[in-house]
């Protein structure tokens, strides 16, 4: 049953908030966007939404406390991620061009094609802190496992996924 009460609206809002803050997933977008058009930012967009409903099943799984109790395993996500953005600014940069004529130096390079701006997306998704933190210790302040609301009726498992699919429908 889908949530609802004071905790979901408290819910909806908080995560409004959050994803209103700009991180990695929204530079990753309007790089993409830029560089390729709408089309291209929309797929990037699809993208960082299935890296989250990866987070969401992780949270919904409880596998995602494994990072939550290790600061080396949250710092080598953090790290991985950054490590990947940084690998795909560079490599937008240092694209194979042809060699530039008085005709072709305005040419940028060819574009990504859309199922690897997918799965680009996906992989910012996976190793974004932001989104790992708010999964591990902001949506389970959300969780009701003992009140007398139509929440806290479905287990904490569904709460959580519940709860994980507003935030994607939100970020999307």
């Amino acid at each position: 049953e889908l949530p609802n009460g004071p905790l979901l609206l408290g819910f909806v809002a908080a995560s409004l908030v959050v994803l209103l803050i700009p991180g990695p997933g929204v530079l990753y977008v309007v790089a993409r966007s830029a560089a390729q058009g709408v089309r291209a930012g929309l797929v990037s967009v699809l993208g960082l939404a299935a890296g989250a409903l990866a987070h969401v099943a992780a949270a919904a799984a409880g596998l995602s406390a494994i990072l939550l109790a290790s600061a080396t395993a949250f710092g080598v996500v953090k790290l991985l991620g950054a490590g990947y953005l940084i690998y795909l600014g560079l490599s937008t940069l240092f694209a194979a061009r042809p060699a530039a004529t008085p005709d072709t130096a305005y040419l940028s390079p060819a574009p990504a094609p859309l199922r690897r701006l997918f799965a680009d997306g996906v992989v910012v998704s996976l190793f974004n802190p932001k989104i790992t933190v708010f999964f591990l210790a902001f949506l389970p302040q959300f969780v009701a496992p003992d009140l007398e609301t139509t929440l806290a009726s479905a287990t904490v498992p569904g709460q959580v996924l519940a709860l994980g699919l507003i935030y994607v429908a939100l970020a999307l």
